[in-house]
C-alpha cells in the first residue's frame, strides 16, 4: 500500500494482443489505483513510475476484470556513471541508458548538471549530478543497463558499454571509458 505512486500503463486488446491505449494513473491513500476498461480490452501492462520503487522484471501484466491485482515492489537504488576518454578527459556530453529487456527504462542526460528529456515512456527525469558524474535513479536489480553515447571527438568511437545486473549496487560508481577509434581497413 504505497500512496501517491504513478503508474503508467497500457492496455491491450482481447482480440488482438496489440496496444489499444495508454495512460497513467496514481494511487490513492491506501495505495489503490484504479483502471477501467472497455469493450475488448483484455489485459494491462503496468510500469511503476519511481525513483524508490521498481516492479520485479520492469513491468507487471494482470487481466483487466474487476477483481483486484497486488504489484509487489521492490526497492530501486541509484547509481552514478563517470564517463571519461581513454586519455582520461571527462566526457560531459549526452548519454542515453537504456535497459535489457529494452523499454523498461530508459532515460537521457547531456551534460551533467543539464536536464536532457529522456526517450520511452516510462520513469522519472532526474537531474544528473552537477558534480561531473551521471546519476542514474530507479534502477532495478533484474536489469542490464545499456549506455551509450557518440562523442563526436576526432579519434574517438561510440560508447556502447554494459553494466551487467550481476554488477549494479545500490550508490555504486562507475567508470565507462570511451576508446580510440581503430582504422578502417
Amino acid at each position: 500500500p504505497v500512496s501517491d505512486l504513478a503508474l503508467a500503463f497500457t492496455v491491450f486488446g482481447r482480440k488482438v494482443d496489440a496496444p489499444l491505449r495508454t495512460g497513467a494513473t496514481l494511487t490513492d491513500a491506501h495505495g489503490n489505483a484504479h483502471i477501467s476498461g472497455g469493450e475488448g480490452e483484455a489485459s494491462i501492462e503496468v510500469w511503476v513510475v519511481s525513483d524508490s520503487y521498481c516492479l520485479a522484471g520492469g513491468s507487471a501484466k494482470i487481466p483487466l476484470d474487476h477483481a483486484a491485482h497486488t504489484l509487489t515492489l521492490s526497492e530501486a537504488f541509484s547509481i552514478k556513471l563517470d564517463v571519461r576518454f581513454e586519455d582520461d578527459q571527462q566526457y560531459t556530453g549526452p548519454l542515453l541508458i537504456r535497459s535489457e529487456p529494452q523499454g523498461m527504462f530508459s532515460r537521457a542526460y547531456s551534460a551533467p548538471g543539464v536536464a536532457l528529456s529522456y526517450s520511452g515512456p516510462r520513469g522519472s527525469k532526474p537531474e544528473p549530478d552537477p558534480s561531473g558524474l551521471y546519476e542514474v535513479r530507479g534502477v532495478s536489480r533484474d536489469l542490464d543497463l545499456v549506455c551509450t553515447a557518440t562523442p563526436n571527438r576526432t579519434g574517438y568511437g561510440w560508447l556502447n558499454a554494459t553494466l551487467a545486473k550481476a554488477d549494479l549496487v545500490p550508490n555504486g560508481n562507475y567508470t565507462l571509458r570511451i576508446a580510440r577509434a581503430t582504422a578502417k581497413q
